[in-house]
């Protein structure tokens, strides 16, 4: 797969440098250091995600359509598309390396992708059944996907004689059945691309076997292989094939399928290999050898099928809680209780068995640090009045909203925080 070379942002971001604030005001936290950086004044929207305006992944700029649909990035105008936005609320999209923006137009019937300010082929709408939520209800329009080396970008399109996708403005091959924009997915070395149409799965242009918008695709790590979840596509046929899952060193493959786990082909009953009779919230993973497989229930850590930590109290299962450390040796989640004498929710963290303070408002899922010896999570009032950080179970800066927390190195996170009204790139580093 060539490699386009994407035009220079350079302008465009000398002119939107973010200006530094030193806010004092504060106490800092006992364990950490803490910089603020402003990003962007009058921000005005209580939501940090925020249909309306995209913060970019580094947390230092802002864009969105403004005043007479112009595109302005730290509130300064970028350009004045000439065409309507289609629609604002999620036709932005950044770049991972937060460098290139891309956005859809909507101009005389036609939809048209916009890379960097430069204008791609105008094509027909796109059927909004075929967009994932929460854009199905705002008409039609392209969803851009970068990969993840930030120098490819691809769509799904509608020419005259059926549909395809569109890579760095190139058309790929045409199909009968219609393109699943959120099927889209690149490799992690961002050289192979693979999507679905809802008749075939299609890996670099090649239709390699039957699927539907419903395949979920997942390449391995290594980026060598493609796993897919698909219908009758075993011997004997099963019509429930879910959760595919490379392990780690990208060496093994395992699928649900009904009642069994197929592990590098051979079938296994789900209870023998799992110690459950049925998937809960995340699925099931390989630990972090690529040894074993694992599961997490409310109650308890599963490896094999066998008890390696049991929750007291128990877990909430959903996207995020339970979390494995990244040496496969900590364990956190989030724990639920209603409080019979107020009747509030009351929710905390507990990490290596030990339960941390209980809230009343809500507890974001837990990260840890990429030495696997840290670990942050957001404490945010329901309607955003007040919301901090917690590191090792350590309260940071009040806030009124922020980000969930990203670790760039092992003692140093970040994340974006509102204040008023204006928006900051909060930078910690641990002592």
């Amino acid at each position: 797969m060539s490699v386009r070379k994407f035009v220079s942002m350079a302008m465009a971001l000398a002119l939107i440098t973010p200006m530094f604030s030193s806010c004092t005001g504060q106490q800092e936290p006992a364990n950490r250091t803490v910089t603020e950086t402003l990003v962007f004044e009058e921000y005005l929207i209580n939501d940090l995600y925020s249909k309306f305006r995209v913060i970019s992944p580094d947390g230092r700029h802002v864009a969105y359509f403004g005043e007479n649909n112009a595109l302005f990035v730290d509130g300064i105008v970028q350009s004045r598309p000439n065409g309507s936005p289609a629609p604002p609320p999620h036709s932005l999209v950044w770049s991972p390396d937060s460098k290139h923006l891309a956005y859809t137009i909507r101009r005389d019937g036609k939809y048209i992708v916009v890379l960097d300010g430069i204008e791609g082929k105008p094509y027909a709408r796109y059927d909004t059944y075929l967009l994932p939520s929460p854009a199905s209800f705002c008409g039609f329009y392209y969803l851009p996907v970068f990969s993840p080396d930030s120098q490819h970008l691809a769509y799904a399109a509608q020419p005259e004689d059926g549909y395809c996708v569109v890579l760095d403005g190139v058309e790929g091959k045409h199909h009968e059945g219609a393109v699943y924009p959120k099927t889209i997915t690149f490799s992690p070395d961002s050289q192979h691309l693979a999507y679905t149409t809802n008749i075939w799965i299609v890996l670099d242009g090649k239709e390699i076997a039957p699927g539907s918008g419903e395949s979920q695709l997942v390449f391995s790590p290594n980026s060598q292989r493609l796993g897919y979840r698909g219908y009758e596509l075993t011997k004997p046929p099963h019509n429930n094939i879910q959760y595919p899952t490379f392990s780690p060193d990208s060496q093994h493959f395992a699928s649900w399928v009904d009642t069994f786990i197929v592990l590098d082909g051979v079938y296994y009953n789900i209870s023998d290999v799992l110690g459950v009779s049925s998937m809960y919230g995340q699925g099931f993973f390989f630990t972090p050898d690529s040894q074993h497989l694992a599961v997490f229930t409310r109650d308890s850590y599963l490896v094999d099928g066998k008890e390696v930590l049991h929750f007291d109290p128990p877990a909430e299962i959903y996207d995020g809680s339970p979390v494995l450390s990244p040496d496969g040796k900590r364990v956190a989640y989030v724990t639920y209780r209603k409080d019979e004498s107020t009747g509030k929710e009351m929710r905390s963290i507990v990490v290596d068995g030990q339960q941390g303070k209980e809230y009343d408002i809500g507890v974001w899922p837990p990260v840890f640090s990429l030495d696997s010896q840290h670990v942050a999570y957001v404490v945010s009032e329901y309607g955003g009045k007040r919301s901090f950080v917690v590191v090792d179970g350590i309260e940071g800066r009040v806030y009124d909203l922020v980000t969930k927390p990203v670790f760039e190195s092992p003692n140093k996170l970040r994340y974006n925080a509102k204040k008023g009204d204006s928006l900051y790139l909060v930078e910690e580093t641990i002592k």
